[in-house]
C-alpha cells in the first residue's frame, strides 16, 4: 500500500513493534489519513502528518508550513530528512507521514493508495 522512501530514524533497521502497529493503523485508515493530508495541505501548505503511538486508535495531526506548529517544530533544523521529503512530495498524489514514538521515528512518503489525496478528501467529505 505504501512505499517507504526515507530511512528509519532508529538505530536498528528492523522497525520497532510500535512502528509496525502504527503502519498498520495508517494503512487501515488510508482514505481518512489521505483526506487529512489534502485538507491540511489546502489550509497550511506543504507539510506532514505526525502519527503518535496509540495502540487503540489512530492519533494523526497535520503540520503545515503555514500552520501554528511549524515554527515550533522547525523540521528544517530538527529533522532535515523530514523537511526534504516535505519539500519534494507531490501533494496531489502523495503525503508524508512521521510515525513517532518516544525514542524514534520513521518517515514515510505514502504514494500507492486506492485514491490520491484530493479524491480521498472528496470521498470522505461526501460520506460525511
Amino acid at each position: 500500500m505504501a512505499r517507504k522512501k526515507s530511512q528509519n530514524m532508529q538505530r536498528k533497521n528492523v522497525p520497532h513493534p510500535q512502528i509496525r502497529m502504527m503502519e498498520s493503523l495508517v494503512e487501515q485508515k488510508i482514505l481518512d489519513v489521505s483526506a487529512l493530508a489534502w485538507a491540511g495541505y489546502q489550509q497550511e501548505g506543504r507539510g506532514f502528518i505526525m502519527v503518535a503511538f496509540d495502540p487503540d486508535q489512530l492519533d494523526a495531526q497535520y503540520h503545515g508550513e503555514r500552520g501554528d506548529t511549524w515554527e515550533t517544530l522547525n523540521p528544517k533544523e530538527s529533522v532535515p530528512t523530514l523537511y526534504e521529503r516535505v519539500m519534494e512530495y507531490d501533494p496531489k498524489t502523495e503525503f508524508v507521514a512521521l510515525l513517532a514514538r518516544e525514542k524514534g521515528a520513521t518517515i514515510y512518503v505514502f504514494d500507492e493508495m486506492p485514491l490520491p489525496p484530493p479524491l480521498a478528501y472528496e470521498k470522505v467529505m461526501a460520506e460525511g
